[in-house]
């Protein structure tokens, strides 16, 4: 592989078999050995030896995603074969809307689940207000609804910055970027923001 792999990269794995909805579920790649690669899951998946997945992550601007092959799949750790080719794809900018609406999340590595305002939406991640600092790179489950269009997003995100707001320094801006969300979910979402903003979609 031309790309080097490191520890602790976040990352979406989506099982190729008895998954129609494409779903998708958090990861870390936690080593990568000379014919193998092992990845801590945020739940076990229900996956057999031989059975295909599509790793997919994200570093400054880039989409990369392999194709691999499962080897053995133990509580949360998934060993994974090293893949032949990684795929790159430069990240659009996506469609953004001002909003004012209740999330919550769980961060992975706490206990608890926290609530926060949503203030800023786009198909590829969220801006939110709370009084809770997150770090950078952290990973968080996240929850919210669109209620106006029926929009429930489940998915995962890493804290892709965060600020102190300029009025008061116990409230914080947190940036977070979807790592996991179905592509039916950011369809929808990019069809509601585009209606809101007042402009249409386009075909792909």
């Amino acid at each position: 592989m031309a790309l080097a792999l490191q520890k602790n990269l976040a990352v979406s794995i989506c099982p190729q078999s008895d998954n129609p909805e494409g779903n998708k579920f958090q990861g870390q790649l936690r080593e990568v050995g000379a014919d193998a690669m092992q990845l801590f899951v945020a739940e076990p998946l229900t996956l057999s030896p031989g059975d295909p997945v599509v790793v997919e992550f994200k570093i400054e601007k880039n989409q990369f995603s392999f194709e691999a092959k499962t080897q053995s799949m133990t509580g949360s750790l998934l060993s994974l074969s090293k893949p032949a080719a990684i795929k790159r794809s430069r990240l659009r900018e996506g469609h953004r809307l001002a909003v004012d609406m209740k999330m919550a999340y769980t961060p992975w590595t706490e206990s608890g689940r926290f609530e926060t305002t949503l203030v800023d939406l786009s198909e590829m991640g969220v801006r939110m207000i709370g009084r809770k600092q997150l770090k950078k790179g952290m990973l968080v489950s996240i929850d919210f609804y669109v209620k106006e269009d029926k929009i429930r997003v489940l998915c995962q995100g890493q804290v892709a910055w965060w600020r102190a707001t300029p009025d008061n320094d116990q409230l914080f801006e947190t940036g977070v970027e979807f790592t996991t969300i179905s592509n039916e979910t950011r369809k929808r979402l990019t069809k509601f923001i585009l209606r809101k903003n007042g402009g249409e979609e386009k075909g792909e």
